[in-house]
């Protein structure tokens, strides 16, 4: 393929990931990069320290549940429906147990009215603090504490299926690591 030319376009830019933590934190933000005609800065999702789940559920009857059932007979109730299944899919990646705060509504696709929507059929429960709780959400997803605890069993059997297989049967190394290899 020869690049270049009148009527070629300028190859696509190949995505940038960064290696560190910008100063806003995880999260979407501007991938650095030296200043280019050709490859503008890209937003990019950073999950450097993002301890949630890379899954969530959902339920096979999520369509014809009596909640989401009210809330399509709503005004602009499809459009609270999706920033529904956008709050589960916000709360299982940054590990909160359901809380959804009140500055990620724009994050999740939502307006102030997709949440009265949804408070108004019980999927949602306002916090008094701010923001609000998805309803029954330990009920049906995995909490950050059974995540974290699911975690360290994997870490620990890695480290004892290591150590077997570079140190033999009858070593026990893998039961205290060295401090630089204990989860943080």
């Amino acid at each position: 393929m020869i690049e270049g030319g009148p009527g070629v376009s300028p190859p696509r830019p190949r995505p940038t990931f960064c290696s560190s933590l910008q100063e806003g934190g995880p999260g979407e933000h501007l991938a650095t990069r030296p200043p280019s005609c050709h490859q503008p800065a890209t937003r990019h999702t950073c999950d450097a320290s993002v301890s949630g789940l890379p899954w969530i559920r959902f339920d096979t009857t999520l369509p014809d549940h009596p909640k989401m059932l009210e809330l399509l007979t709503l005004k602009d109730g499809h459009r609270s429906a999706f920033v529904y299944c956008c709050a589960l899919a916000y709360s299982g990646r940054h590990g909160t147990d359901g809380f959804i705060p009140a500055a990620a509504l724009p994050r999740i696709n939502g307006r102030k009215q997709d949440a009265a929507n949804l408070v108004q059929v019980r999927l949602l429960d306002p916090d008094p603090d701010g923001g609000w709780h998805v309803h029954d959400y330990s009920e049906y997803q995995q909490t950050s504490e059974t995540t974290d605890a699911v975690r360290e069993k994997r870490r620990q059997a890695s480290r004892k299926g290591n150590c077997v297989r570079h140190h033999g049967d009858s070593c026990d190394c893998w039961k205290n690591p060295p401090e630089s290899l204990r989860a943080v």
